[in-house]
């Protein structure tokens, strides 16, 4: 607490704010000489602005009449905090009129002496109703002496909060849940008639029918389940040659070389065949993605065969909605639980503003309604990622953090580069700081750790053997659209990074004179325009919490640079759907940061959930405007060209 340096007049009152956050938000009144109960209502009334008149009668003395010394001095606390009722502290002696008021939570090592009687006035204890029953505005009127962005930010905060009542279910147990059916429902109501039936490109839906069926490959050319329509997008395929000689061989052609058909195996190796020694050759058909969520869908469609059902119909937007909503609701855990281990000072009604944000302000919003391939993918991975955090922190479970990092994994390679974020907590302490990295307790943390990623790790490179060849092959060098880019450039290279950093940060949005009058590009939109809250994190510091801070700087930035080098930008895409695998990150650098939620931030979320559900309304989607079908988005590829072009004509050195 402050210690008043100045002596004050006898009968002045000092008045603090200590805190911005319940339950903290306590109003303590000092005083000099005793009070009686009229002085110190009036007094008390004056400090709060209330009307302390109209809650008399839940108002009571209720410590009885003592006899003190003068120097006495008596404090009232009355908590903002809607699940807790007033506590109040009994004045403590002090030695002289420059009273050392000390905190609320610091008692006196002191006995109480006996003093003599003399006559005295009692001494009260206001029973203040629930912060519910205070206006919001006047509950947090600050003094004089509160710094003005304390002012600005308890005001704001408190007059956009949701009741009490709300705040409380949020805090309990059932919180989660009802964040899950409200993120379900919305996710239902934006994916629209996709959520019935399923999904265009339902690639996962294949493989766990092969998969079931006990092989990797398709054995036919891929045909929709329900429309019947060829499925010509982002299937990994290889030629199987049949040589008159017995030698089968697997690999691609390349055209024609001389009046002989050109092939690359496996190996990389290039051989030129002629037609008179081939005996025949077939397409085999692979999933390239990740196989995690064709592994979860393997039980249920499993159960749908046996009850005599088509579980090739097996509805893979439903099963992506379900899961969204499931991240949704643990990362609101994760934020209740970095406030609980005082490594976020957020409460409740923030970090369900917070958990907004990452649900619906960023691109996980159009991401999850759609329930394709790729975005199917995204969500599971930020599903893991999530939980990967929440059992990371301070590496309390190092088995289940390992698990979940090599799920993650699983679905999206990239995210293994966020085990970073383990090693720290692991190695840091917060009350005895670095570890010794070869201590008992390190290395067998470490050991449960590594062991789920070892196992998800052989199983992932076996699969790549039998699939392709290599352990090391996933499979995206087979797509159809990559193999002649990857051949070229590279499949991760410098050659891309001008086009991954301007579709990343940089697209704006096209504005027409004519429907639609909007367009994005379909390469992607600058993330600050989708999510304009991350540019806080350009100034946020942390709150003392500096190696948590760096574990997620870290993981965000290790996720990030590699995807600069890629070859694709994520089309086709509202956004920059890649910024998935790390915004788990990046908002709970928020929730712990320095940052405070005032005005200018909750404008900045409601334009990322505007921005992000127009998104999510219109991607993938037609619409009739004035006679016309349009769409919102850009479809032409080579709309991005332009930027090789301008750059290695200013820069030829580059080429």
């Amino acid at each position: 607490m402050n210690q008043h340096e100045t002596k004050k007049p006898s009968e002045a009152l000092w008045f603090r704010q200590e805190a911005m956050y319940p339950p903290e938000n306590t109003l303590y009144l000092y005083s000099d000489q005793e009070l009686d109960v009229a002085t110190f209502t009036n007094a008390r009334q004056r400090a709060l602005g209330l009307d302390l008149d109209a809650l008399a009668t839940r108002s009571a003395i209720t410590q009885p009449v003592e006899e003190t010394k003068k120097d006495q001095g008596v404090v009232a606390t009355v908590s903002t905090d809607a699940s807790s009722h007033v506590a109040q502290a009994p004045s403590a002696e002090l030695s002289t009129k420059k009273e050392l008021i000390s905190s609320p939570s610091t008692e006196s090592t002191q006995p109480p002496q006996p003093k003599p009687k003399t006559p005295a006035t009692p001494k009260i204890s206001v029973d203040t109703p629930a912060a519910s029953e205070i206006t919001a505005a006047a509950a947090l009127k600050q003094s004089e002496s509160a710094a003005a962005s304390s002012k600005e930010t308890s005001k704001t905060t408190e007059k956009s909060a949701p009741s009490a009542d709300l705040l409380d279910i949020l805090a309990g147990k059932r919180g989660p849940w009802l964040i899950f059916v409200v993120s379900f429902l919305i996710f239902a109501i934006f994916s629209g008639n996709r959520f019935f039936r399923q999904s265009d490109q339902p690639h996962y839906v294949f493989l766990a029918d092969a998969l079931l069926s006990g092989r990797w490959h398709l054995e036919d050319t891929p045909a929709h389940p329900v429309s019947g329509r060829v499925l010509d997008n982002d299937w990994a395929y290889m030629y199987v040659v049949q040589m008159k000689n017995g030698e089968v061989l697997r690999g691609r052609f390349r055209g024609m070389y001389q009046g002989k058909h050109r092939f690359v195996d496996l190996r990389k190796q290039q051989k030129l065949l002629a037609k008179g020694q081939i005996k025949g050759w077939k397409r085999q058909y692979y999933v390239s993605f990740p196989p995690l969520p064709a592994f979860l869908m393997a039980a249920p469609m499993w159960l749908l065969g046996k009850l005599g059902l088509d579980r090739m119909r097996y509805n893979d937007t439903a099963f992506t909605l379900f899961f969204a909503a499931l991240t949704v609701a643990l990362f609101f855990l994760l934020l209740q639980r970095l406030r609980e281990w005082g490594y976020s000072e957020r409460n409740t009604y923030e970090n369900a503003l917070l958990t907004a944000l990452f649900g619906f302000g960023t691109v996980f919003f159009f991401v999850a309604v759609q329930g394709t391939v790729w975005y199917t993918a995204l969500t599971l991975g930020a599903f893991c990622a999530v939980a990967y955090v929440y059992f990371g922190l301070e590496a309390r479970h190092p088995f289940w953090a390992g698990l979940f990092l090599g799920m993650a994994f699983l679905c999206r390679p990239l995210l293994l580069l966020a085990g970073i974020f383990f090693v720290i907590q692991l190695l840091y302490d917060r009350e005895k700081g670095w570890k010794n990295p070869f201590s008992g307790e390190v290395l067998g943390k470490a050991a449960l750790f590594v062991l789920p990623l070892l196992a998800v790790g052989a199983g992932m490179m076996y699969a790549n053997f039998v699939r392709f060849g290599s352990p090391m092959e996933f499979g995206h060098l087979y797509l159809p659209a990559v193999y002649d880019r990857a051949l070229q450039h590279g499949l991760f290279g410098f050659y891309w990074l001008p086009r991954n950093l301007y579709a990343f940060f940089l697209a704006p949005p096209q504005f027409l004179n004519k429907t639609p009058y909007i367009l994005f590009n379909a390469h992607g939109m600058s993330l600050f325009l989708t999510t304009p809250l991350f540019l806080y994190l350009l100034f946020a510091r942390s709150r003392g919490q500096r190696p948590l801070f760096a574990a997620l700087w870290l993981s965000a930035l290790f996720v990030l640079l590699p995807s600069l080098f890629y070859q694709n930008t994520g089309w086709v895409t509202f956004g920059n759907r890649f910024s998935v695998d790390y915004s788990v990150f990046l908002v709970v650098l928020l929730a712990i940061s320095s940052i405070q939620i005032k005005r200018m931030f909750l404008v900045l979320l409601v334009w990322g959930i505007v921005v992000n559900a127009f998104g999510a309304l219109v991607f993938g989607r037609q619409f009739v405007i004035d006679g016309r079908t349009v769409q919102f988005f850009n479809d032409n590829y080579y709309s991005l060209n332009w930027i090789h072009d301008w750059l290695y004509r200013t820069f030829p050195f580059l080429r």
